[in-house]
């Protein structure tokens, strides 16, 4: 049942990305037909949206070859710890979950509040600076007093 799981979720995935990238791509090729693909690709990757969108294609693939290659289940000779996969899956999908944060820009009711959402995000972008640091700081903390307290 295991085999079959992760072979269903491996499809689903890449079926996924391949519709995200196709739809990307088309997105590149139709955007301005007289211009150059220069000029294209600076306009392309000028949007915040864009730039999700290639990330979420890219740790998508990332982690598809992840479980394929070495994931659980499989009998090949490289083994591949299941944490960096589960890390890889779940950049992948928060990518998406923001992606459809921009679909909901659309409706007349959510729009106001994705809007809000984006602008208090980035005013307090010091605040959450300053305490990610925080966070972290105490993390590798407590990873280093576990070390050498139980080591």
């Amino acid at each position: 049942i295991q085999v079959e799981s992760i072979i269903l979720k491996t499809f689903l995935l890449a079926y996924l990305i391949f519709y995200f990238l196709f739809r990307e791509i088309h997105q590149i090729v139709a955007f301005k037909k007289n211009v150059s693909w220069t000029t294209r690709l600076k306009e392309y990757f000028s949007s915040l949206w864009n730039w999700i969108d290639v990330l979420m294609i890219l740790f998508g693939l990332i982690s598809i070859l992840l479980d394929v290659i070495g994931g659980p289940g499989n009998n090949s000779m490289v083994v591949i710890n299941v944490s960096i996969i589960k890390i890889f899956y779940s950049i992948f999908l928060f990518f998406a979950w923001t992606r459809l944060l921009e679909f909901a820009r659309g409706f007349t009711t959510t729009s106001f509040l994705i809007r809000l959402l984006a602008k208090v995000t980035t005013d307090m972008s010091g605040f959450l600076l300053v305490l990610f640091y925080m966070l972290f700081g105490f993390a590798f903390l407590g990873k280093t007093y576990n070390l050498f307290l139980f080591n």
